[in-house]
C-alpha cells in the first residue's frame, strides 16, 4: 500500500428476510464503511559524538565536529524514487557523508555516494559559504520485507560547527531531515547542538612598592 493514505472498505447488505423466500426487510439496502490509515515514511535524527572530549553532548564548541545519524523508515511496498534532504542551521556545515546502510529487504538500483547526480548540495546557507543543505537520492528504491513496521536505512554523516558571524553561546542549531517521493513528503526528523564557548577571566592584583 501507498504510504500516508486513507484506504475505505465499504460493505452493503443488500437483503434480509425472516425466511428464505420471504420479503426483503432492507429493500434500499444499509451500508457501513471502516477505513484504515498507513504508516507514513519518516525520518528519526540523532547526534552520536563528536570529537572534543571536554564538551557534553548536545553542547559544541566553535571549530568542533559533530556525528549525526538519520534513520530513514520505510514502510514496505514500492517507493520509486526518493530523496533524502538535510538541512542543516547557518553555523553547520557538511564535511563528510560517511556511511548508507539499508537493512535487509531494502534495495535500491543506484549507488547513492557513487554514481554522478545522485547526491549534491542545493544550498549555501552561510557568509562564507558554507555546505548547509545535502540531498541523497535512492532511485528504484523498495522494501521487500513481508511484515509489519519499518525497515531502515541509516545515513552517517559528519558536520562542523563554523566559525560564523551569527553564532552565539547558548544558540541552539538544528539539523533537519525528511524524504521526498512521487507520492509525498514524509514526516522530518530533527537533532540539535548548543554552543558553548569559554569565559574569560581577568584577575589582577596589587603590589605595595
Amino acid at each position: 500500500a501507498l504510504a500516508d493514505i486513507t484506504i475505505t472498505n465499504t460493505g452493503t447488505l443488500t437483503g434480509y428476510s425472516g425466511t428464505e423466500t420471504g420479503p426483503n426487510h432492507v429493500p434500499g439496502g444499509r451500508t457501513d464503511n471502516a477505513t484504515v490509515d498507513t504508516m507514513n515514511h519518516d525520518v528519526v535524527k540523532t547526534v552520536t559524538g563528536t570529537n572534543i572530549a571536554d564538551t557534553t553532548d548536545p553542547n559544541v564548541a566553535i571549530g568542533e565536529y559533530v556525528t549525526f545519524e538519520a534513520v530513514l523508515n520505510l514502510t514496505e511496498g514500492s517507493l520509486g524514487d526518493v530523496t533524502y534532504t538535510d538541512t542543516m542551521d547557518e553555523g553547520l556545515a557538511l564535511v563528510s557523508v560517511d556511511s548508507i546502510t539499508p537493512a535487509a529487504g531494502i534495495s535500491y538500483t543506484n549507488d547513492p555516494l557513487v554514481d554522478p547526480g545522485d547526491w549534491g548540495i542545493n544550498d549555501y546557507n552561510s557568509p562564507q559559504g558554507d555546505a548547509s543543505e545535502f540531498w541523497i537520492r535512492f532511485e528504484g528504491l523498495e522494501n521487500n520485507n513481508n511484515e509489519s513496521g519499518y525497515e531502515t536505512i541509516t545515513i552517517v554523516y559528519t558536520a562542523v560547527v563554523t566559525n560564523d558571524p551569527q553564532s552565539d553561546r547558548g544558540d541552539s542549531l538544528a539539523n533537519d531531515g525528511e524524504l521526498t517521493w512521487s507520492g509525498g513528503t514524509s514526516d522530518a526528523g530533527s537533532a540539535s547542538v548548543t554552543i558553548v564557548e569559554p569565559r574569560l577571566r581577568l584577575t589582577h592584583s596589587v603590589s605595595p612598592g
